[in-house]
């Protein structure tokens, strides 16, 4: 490995009540002068599940070579187990890496678009959710290929605007590559993974005044909507610019998958429910060694599947690592 790659992860506690009151008090100032989508709103995307634990586990035991972790949180908040002794982490407050004026932020894709801000970060890293986890061993490589230039791995499908905001929001983001660069990418999408990206590239697209007009309406807009600029448009630049590798990506290479698909119910005692499905997810994983895999929280998830889905990960990766307390 010849160059340094660091880690970037978002982070929130949903439930620490000062940020529950901030976002409550905003949610109802903003849904005073537009509907806002559940998507936006939603209990689940804020839900701490404590799965950020265990992916910092496979950090730790499946790609030992990150050069630094970068945790972006709010209003002072840290997870409980971190130890935020270790040299190689540092935890980000939104303020210093976003504009007094688009503060508080209750919207990820404005606060992805801020990551390049955070002091000292290095010209490669890759960004991660706190539910995304490393499978098995990966090198370098696989992020980045020998002419530095990120491996975008991509599913292909054809959105439907209709069928979601993030759908829309894909679909937009593909219109403004159409219009800016002549190029459209209609059954290109987010592999929704750990990702890779170089700071300089992102600069670069940020600098097109048509896409700072976008970046910086975005990381102002409190919580998301279709019109954000998606760091997927920072994939597609890099592709338009032959700046990037196009993989794609068929299960069971890599999983992405809502918490309550994942999770094979049945009716009956939960406690043999829990030991059937976790064995039944080990033994899938297992099996097909998914270099990366991911686990969502959405609505009508129970609070059955979050404990089994924990009982699962504990199973996956049941040693503490350095990063914990």
């Amino acid at each position: 490995m010849d160059k340094k790659i660091d880690l970037v992860y978002l982070w929130v506690d949903g439930n620490d009540k000062k940020w529950r009151e901030a976002k409550k008090y905003w949610q109802e100032k903003e849904s005073g002068t537009k509907k806002l989508d559940n998507e936006s709103t939603c209990e689940a995307r804020w839900r701490d599940n404590d799965e950020f634990k265990y992916s910092m586990r496979s950090v730790a035991k499946f790609a030992p070579w990150i050069n630094h972790i970068y945790i972006i949180t709010c209003m002072g908040q840290r997870p409980k187990w971190l130890n935020t002794k270790n040299k190689k982490i540092s935890v980000i407050d939104h303020t210093q890496i976003m504009p007094p004026d688009a503060l508080p932020c209750f919207n990820s894709k404005a606060i992805e678009s801020c990551i390049i801000n955070i002091p000292n970060l290095s010209e490669f890293f890759i960004y991660s959710n706190d539910d995304m986890f490393f499978g098995r061993p990966l090198t370098p490589d696989y992020f980045f290929d020998k002419n530095d230039n990120p491996i975008v791995r991509i599913c292909r499908y054809r959105r439907k605007p209709e069928y979601s905001m993030y759908h829309a929001n894909l679909c937009h983001i593909d219109q403004l590559c159409k219009s800016l660069f002549g190029t459209s990418f209609p059954t290109y999408n987010p592999n929704h993974n750990i990702e890779p990206y170089r700071k300089s590239h992102i600069k670069n697209l940020i600098s097109n005044p048509i896409i700072n007009l976008y970046y910086q309406s975005t990381i102002r807009t409190k919580f998301r909507n279709e019109f954000n600029l998606q760091r997927w448009m920072f994939s597609l630049f890099d592709i338009v610019r032959g700046n990037a590798v196009v993989r794609r990506v068929h299960a069971p290479k890599t999983y992405s998958r809502w918490l309550y698909n994942f999770i094979h119910k049945i009716n009956g005692d939960f406690k043999y429910a829990a030991a059937y499905t976790t064995n039944a997810l080990k033994s899938n994983l297992l099996k097909h060694r998914p270099a990366l895999f991911c686990i969502n929280d959405v609505d009508g998830v129970t609070d059955a599947d979050r404990i089994d889905n924990l009982y699962f990960l504990e199973l996956m990766f049941p040693e503490k690592c350095e990063f914990e307390k």
